[in-house]
């Protein structure tokens, strides 16, 4: 069974058309506080961009807040340009 399958048997989440949702804010707290603060940022922009990409276009106007709240929150790890190795852009 997967994790996921093993969350839902449990009780802790529930399917909701093609998507996973806690079933309580606390429970949803309690697993937030087991990601390192360290790794947040990173977590929420990989969720950022996993949900823009995978959001069908039909469906994107009601998920675009959530969208832009998980990249906003990984924002500043976002480089446009990275440095070159003599540390000048080109």
């Amino acid at each position: 069974m997967t994790t996921c399958g093993e969350a839902v048997r449990t009780g802790l989440i529930f399917r909701a058309d093609d998507s996973y949702r806690f079933l309580h804010d606390r429970v949803q707290e309690a697993a937030y506080s087991l990601i390192p603060m360290d790794l947040r940022a990173g977590a929420h922009l990989r969720i950022g961009l996993l949900l823009a990409t995978h959001t069908p276009a039909e469906k994107r106007d009601e998920a675009i807040f959530e969208i832009v709240n998980q990249l906003n929150r990984g924002s500043h790890l976002i480089t446009l340009c990275p440095p070159t190795a003599s540390g000048s852009q080109t």
